[in-house]
C-alpha cells in the first residue's frame, strides 16, 4: 500500500500539471510596430496607453535628450511623471508606456514573459530612434523595469545610455533555497491566488502624498496573482544574467532606505556589473524604493539629468558610491571574468 507521502506526491503533481503559471506573450507580427497619438501600437496589434512629457523648449529646436521610461511591477506610465516634468524643464523629452499585463493594458494582470516585455522596450526605443535621429535617447527603468532594461541592454541596443532606478535585482539565488521554493510552489499550484498588496510592510516612500495617491489610484495593480509575482523573479534572474553584458554607458540609483530591493542583492549585482569611465553607482542616504518620488526625488533627478550632460563629472548631489558608500564602490565589477576595454572609474578635476 501507498504511503500517505507518496499519495500526497502523486497529488501534488496532478495539481501541478493542472495549474501551471499563466503567462500570455505577444502574437504573430502582423503589422508594423507604430506610435500613433497616445499609443504604442506593438507588431502583434497589441495596443499600449503611451504617456509624453515634452521638452520645454523653442519648438524649432529638438529636445537635448529623450528618455524612454520603463515603470516597475503594479505601476503603469505614470510613475514617470514627477521626474519627467522636471527633465522637461532640463529640454528632456520623457516617454512610457503601460507595460503589458499593468496599467490599462489589454492582458491586466497576467504575465507576458521577460522576453516579450524586453521586445517591447527594443522595439519602442527603434521607434523613438527613429522619431528623434540624431538626438541622444536613453532608457530608463525604476525597479521592475530596471531588470528588464539590463536584460534589454547588451551591444545590439541602439540607446546612448541606461538608467537604473532601485533596479529589482532580488534573483532567486539571493532568496535562499526555502522562500524561493515556496514561490514557486504557490505560483504552480494556486496561480490565481492574490498576492497581496503591492510592497506589503515596506515603506516604498517617504512622500505621504505620493503614497496616497498611489495606493488609491485605480490603475495600480494592488494584488497581483502569484504567477505574475512569480514571473517577476523570472525576470529579476535573467537581469542579474544579463548585467555583466552591459554594453553602453550607465548610471544605476538607490535609496539606502529600500528594504523591497535591500542592499544584500544590490551589492551582489554591482560586483558583476562592467565599471566603466563613463557610467556611475549612485547612493542615496534617506532614499526609499520610489526614489524619484521621494521627497528628495528632485536632487535624483536632477542627478540624472547631469550624468546625461555629461557622463564623467560628479554627480551634483555628492551621491557617487566612492563618497557614501565606498566599500561598495570597491566591489564594483569585482567578479567579471573579463573587462570589456572601458577601464576603471576615473573622475576629471
Amino acid at each position: 500500500m501507498a504511503s500517505i507521502r507518496q499519495i500526497c506526491a502523486l497529488i501534488l503533481l496532478i495539481v501541478q500539471a493542472s495549474c501551471a503559471p499563466s503567462i500570455v506573450p505577444a502574437g504573430d507580427a502582423i503589422r508594423q510596430p507604430a506610435i500613433e497619438n497616445d499609443r504604442y501600437i506593438a507588431p502583434d496589434g497589441t495596443s499600449l496607453q503611451l504617456a509624453v512629457w515634452p521638452a520645454i523648449t523653442d519648438p524649432e529646436k529638438l529636445p537635448k535628450a529623450v528618455i524612454l521610461g520603463i515603470h516597475g511591477f503594479g505601476d503603469y506610465r505614470n510613475a514617470w511623471q514627477q521626474p519627467a516634468e522636471i527633465w522637461a524643464r532640463e529640454s528632456i523629452t520623457t516617454f512610457a508606456y503601460d507595460q503589458r499585463g499593468f496599467g490599462s493594458s489589454p492582458t491586466r494582470g497576467r504575465w507576458a514573459g521577460t522576453q516579450t516585455l524586453v521586445d517591447d522596450i527594443k522595439t519602442m526605443s527603434g521607434l523613438l530612434r527613429s522619431r528623434y535621429p540624431g538626438v541622444p535617447l536613453y532608457l530608463a527603468g525604476e525597479s521592475m523595469g530596471g531588470a528588464l532594461v539590463l536584460v534589454a541592454s547588451d551591444n545590439h541596443l541602439d540607446v546612448d545610455g541606461i538608467i537604473l532606478v532601485a533596479a529589482a535585482v532580488r534573483s532567486r539565488d539571493t532568496l535562499g533555497p526555502v522562500l524561493s521554493a515556496g514561490i514557486s510552489f504557490f505560483a504552480h499550484v494556486v496561480p490565481w491566488l492574490p498576492s497581496g498588496p503591492t510592497s506589503i510592510d515596506f515603506q516604498l516612500t517617504d512622500n505621504p502624498e505620493v503614497m496616497e495617491k498611489f495606493s488609491k489610484d485605480p490603475l495600480v495593480l494592488h494584488n497581483p496573482r502569484m504567477d505574475l509575482a512569480y514571473g517577476l523573479f523570472d525576470a529579476m534572474d535573467a537581469a542579474k544574467a544579463a548585467a555583466p553584458n552591459i554594453g553602453k554607458p550607465y548610471i544605476m540609483v538607490h535609496g539606502l532606505g529600500d528594504r523591497l530591493v535591500p542592499l544584500g542583492p544590490v551589492k551582489a549585482i554591482i560586483e558583476v556589473m562592467p565599471r566603466r569611465d563613463d557610467s556611475h553607482l549612485a547612493f542615496y542616504t534617506t532614499g526609499y524604493h520610489m526614489l524619484l518620488r521621494d521627497k528628495k526625488g528632485s536632487i535624483v533627478t536632477n542627478d540624472l539629468a547631469a550624468w546625461i550632460a555629461d557622463k564623467y563629472a560628479p554627480l551634483p548631489s555628492g551621491a557617487d558610491a566612492q563618497h557614501i558608500r565606498p566599500e561598495l564602490a570597491t566591489l564594483w565589477g569585482t567578479k567579471r571574468s573579463e573587462q570589456v576595454g572601458h577601464g576603471r572609474l576615473r573622475t576629471r578635476p
